[in-house]
C-alpha cells in the first residue's frame, strides 16, 4: 500500500510503460495546459474541419466530454495511473478540439497533441525517436517557409516584424543606427541557417545534446532581442529534454566520482537529482511570462538565470579533464 501511494506522487517518475523522460514531458505539457486555462477553449464544434462534427454544434454534452476527458487523461498522467492511456486521451481530446473549430487552430497545440499521442501510442523503444521527429518537422517547415518567401530572404519581413509588430526594444534601434538592410537580411539568414542546423542536430542521435543547446540559445536570443514571449510550449519541453539527456552519458565522457566534482558541478548535480526541479522551473517560466508591465526586463533576467543554472558545466569541465589527460 505504501509503495502504491508513493507511486501516485505527481513529482515521481517511475520507470514503466512510459519512459521517465517522456512521462515528465507529458506531465509538464499538461500543467502548461492548466496554467493557460486551455480547458475553457474546449467547446462544441464551430466551423469544423470535419463536416460531420457539425452535428454536435452547440452541444453542451460534447463540451463537457472534452473537458472531462482532458482532466481524466491529465490526472492519469500526473498520478502515474496508466500514463500511456492518459497521454493518448489528452492527445485525442486536443485533436478533436482542433478539428472541430477552425478559429482555435494553433500550431503549438498541434505539436503538443502530437507529443501526447506519440507518448501514448508509440512503442516504448521508438517513442523518443518520434518525439525528436516532431521537432525536426517543425524546424523544416519553418526554414522552408522562410526560404520560399522573398521578404524573408531580403530581410523586409524581419524589419516589419521588429519595428511594426513587436516594437523591439533593442534590435530595431541598433539596426536604424547602423545599416538597416544589412542587419535585417543578416538576421533573417541567421534564423534560417539555425533552423536548418537544428534539423540536422535533432535527427542525429549522438547530436541531440547539441540540438538542445542550439535550440536553447536560439529561442532565448529570440526572447531577449525581440522582447516577445518564447515559442509556446517549446521551452518547457527543451528543459525537460536537457534534463533527460543530462542524466544519460550520451556525450561519451566518463563521469567523475562525486568527491572529484568541483563545487559548481556538485551543486548542479545535487539539484538535478531532485525530481521537483523541472516542475519548479516550469512554475518560474509561468511567473516570468506573466510578469505584467515590466515583463521584458524580468523575462530576460529570469530566462538568463534559468539557462545559466542549466548550462552543462559538467560537460565543460569533463572536456577540460579529458584534454589535460591527453596532453599529460
Amino acid at each position: 500500500m505504501k509503495d502504491w501511494l508513493s507511486n501516485r506522487n505527481p513529482l515521481s517518475l517511475p520507470s514503466g510503460e512510459l519512459s521517465p523522460h517522456l512521462l515528465l514531458v507529458c506531465k509538464l505539457a499538461f500543467l502548461v495546459l492548466l496554467a493557460d486555462q486551455y480547458y475553457w477553449e474546449l467547446e462544441a464544434p464551430f466551423l469544423p474541419f470535419v463536416a460531420a462534427l457539425d452535428a454536435f454544434h452547440g452541444s453542451m454534452l460534447y463540451t463537457a466530454l472534452l473537458r472531462i476527458g482532458l482532466f481524466l487523461g491529465g490526472g492519469m498522467l500526473l498520478f502515474n495511473l496508466q500514463p500511456k492511456a492518459g497521454a493518448t486521451i489528452v492527445g485525442a481530446i486536443l485533436f478533436a478540439h482542433l478539428l472541430g473549430t477552425r478559429l482555435d487552430f494553433k500550431n503549438h497545440v498541434v505539436l503538443t497533441a502530437c507529443i501526447f499521442l506519440v507518448s501514448g501510442l508509440a512503442p516504448r523503444t521508438k517513442a523518443d525517436f518520434f518525439y525528436r521527429i516532431q521537432f525536426a518537422i517543425i524546424y523544416f517547415g519553418a526554414a522552408l517557409n522562410k526560404l520560399l518567401d522573398a521578404d524573408w530572404r531580403d530581410g523586409r519581413f524581419f524589419q516589419n516584424w521588429l519595428e511594426n509588430r513587436l516594437g523591439s526594444p533593442f534590435l530595431a534601434d541598433f539596426a536604424q543606427a547602423t545599416y538597416p538592410e544589412f542587419v535585417y537580411a543578416s538576421l533573417s539568414w541567421i534564423t534560417i541557417i539555425l533552423e536548418i542546423l537544428l534539423i540536422v542536430l535533432i535527427l542525429g542521435p549522438k547530436l541531440n545534446r547539441g540540438a538542445i543547446w542550439v535550440g536553447a540559445a536560439f529561442h532565448f536570443s529570440t526572447t531577449v532581442f525581440t522582447g516577445g514571449l518564447t515559442f509556446g510550449f517549446f521551452v518547457p519541453m527543451l528543459i525537460v529534454a536537457f534534463l533527460g539527456f543530462d542524466r544519460s552519458r550520451g556525450n561519451g565522457l566518463p563521469l567523475p566520482q562525486e568527491s572529484k566534482l568541483l563545487p559548481l558541478e556538485a551543486l548542479q548535480a545535487q539539484l538535478k537529482r531532485n525530481s521537483a526541479l523541472p516542475f519548479a522551473l516550469l512554475g518560474l517560466f509561468w511567473i516570468v511570462e506573466h510578469s505584467g508591465s515590466i515583463r521584458y526586463p524580468i523575462q530576460t533576467l529570469g530566462f538568463a538565470l534559468i539557462y545559466a543554472g542549466l548550462f552543462p558545466y559538467r560537460d565543460f569541465f569533463q572536456w577540460i579533464r579529458k584534454n589535460r589527460t591527453a596532453t599529460a
